[in-house]
């Protein structure tokens, strides 16, 4: 069976009801909050957002940067070392954000913080993250020890700076994200 590619009606309704749900969890509460008010605020039915998003922890955790960041990792130049790969790749693709796209990642990183029922769904959220970046890496020839390593690390340390920035409301996310990614492959920015 061939996988089908989202069309833009089916993108339009998944950002629809991912912008509902982390408008709702912000006022309301992440846990005061339930799919069926997300469902009906969104005015699709619960089936149809559980289509989009089978868990409410995907509504907070599912996003499109894995695919992007193991691309983007792939692209690099076949010299760079594995550490180098991943940090570059991940820089290349926090130019490509909109101010717009930070602060929706700002809200959704808030919300984690602010509720550690999120946290196991996170650190998930994260393994898939890292093996996405590893898979990316030993298709460039590394081992596959080396690559989940590297990308455990580089992973750890950017969540980390995440979740910081995102409960600094003045700290800008760019700086901040450059100069642990500089720091994490040991270069200067």
């Amino acid at each position: 069976m061939a996988s089908m590619t989202p069309s833009p009606k089916w993108d339009r309704t998944h950002t629809h009801i991912q912008l509902v749900a982390l408008e709702l969890f912000t006022h309301q509460g992440y846990s005061a909050t339930t799919t069926a008010q997300i469902a009906a605020v969104a005015e699709v039915s619960q089936m149809t957002l559980f289509r989009h998003f089978p868990t409410k922890e995907s509504l907070i955790l599912q996003d499109p940067f894995d695919p992007a960041i193991a691309e983007a990792v792939e692209k690099r130049p076949a010299k760079e070392t594995p550490l180098r790969a991943i940090t570059a790749g991940i820089q290349s693709l926090l130019d490509t954000f909109t101010p717009d796209v930070e602060e929706q990642l700002r809200t959704r990183l808030r919300i984690v913080a602010d509720n550690p029922e999120l946290a196991a769904a996170a650190i998930h959220s994260n393994d898939e993250t890292i093996t996405a970046i590893a898979t990316a890496l030993t298709s460039r020839g590394v081992d596959e020890l080396t690559a989940t390593a590297v990308a455990t690390a580089v992973i750890a340390g950017l969540t980390r700076a995440l979740i910081d920035w995102s409960t600094h409301i003045n700290r800008p996310l760019m700086p901040t994200l450059h100069g642990v990614l500089h720091a994490l492959a040991g270069t200067h920015a």
